[in-house]
């Protein structure tokens, strides 16, 4: 229903445009949106597709800006329902992760760690043929892909600098629904006896 104004009304805004042609608004407060008026507001977006420019221009005010402890604790609860871990995990679920912070090139392979990389070196130096992240298994709730597979011998490698939490489950469950299928885990004992046998020698040793 189209809102409609007074002649008071009209002329009022009428004089503050010929004030202040541009920025008439300026300097005035607008109060809190009652609950209806909010419910409307989310009711005419809902499904409306955000322009490209959303994201960037909203991280671009927000960045630097302190929220406030109401609004994280919110934020933070949100995050933990049920609903928005099963959203979340259906938007990552049987897609190679990112790794935007920890670029590790092998030729024009990229991959996760530098581990990675030194591990992949020492084959092709031996003579192995392997394959990176060739194939990804469901672990039921999230999917694993295991670094390496050495074809020759049909095993699997899994290069951990360090195994956490998270990567020992991983680890756990694929054995457990896949025990038919070798995993090797290989840490930086495993990475360094490769590397003394491929006879390359390194100053230290850094993930």
């Amino acid at each position: 229903m189209p809102r409609l104004f007074t002649p008071e009304h009209r002329e009022k805004l009428r004089q503050a445009k010929l004030r202040n042609p541009v920025r008439y608004w300026a300097g005035k407060t607008r109060g809190p949106h009652a609950e209806a008026v909010k419910e409307k507001i989310s009711a005419a977006n809902r499904g409306r597709p955000k322009p490209a420019t959303f994201g960037p221009n909203l991280s671009a005010r927000l960045t630097g800006v302190p929220r406030d402890p109401d609004t994280v604790a919110k934020m933070t609860a949100t995050m933990r329902t049920p609903v928005m871990r099963a959203h979340m995990a259906s938007q990552t679920y049987g897609k190679p992760l990112r790794h935007a912070k920890c670029r590790s090139w092998h030729g024009l392979i990229e991959m996760k760690s530098s581990y990675e990389v030194r591990v992949a070196a020492a084959l092709d130096r031996l003579g192995v043929p392997w394959q990176y992240e060739p194939a990804r298994f469901d672990l039921g709730g999230r999917t694993y892909a295991p670094d390496f597979y050495l074809p020759e011998d049909g095993v699997f490698w899994e290069v951990k600098g360090w195994y956490g939490p998270s990567s020992r489950r991983a680890v756990e469950t694929f054995r457990r629904q896949h025990g038919t299928i070798p995993l090797v885990l290989a840490g930086l004992s495993v990475i360094q006896m490769l590397e003394a046998s491929a006879h390359i020698t390194r100053d230290a040793d850094k993930e």
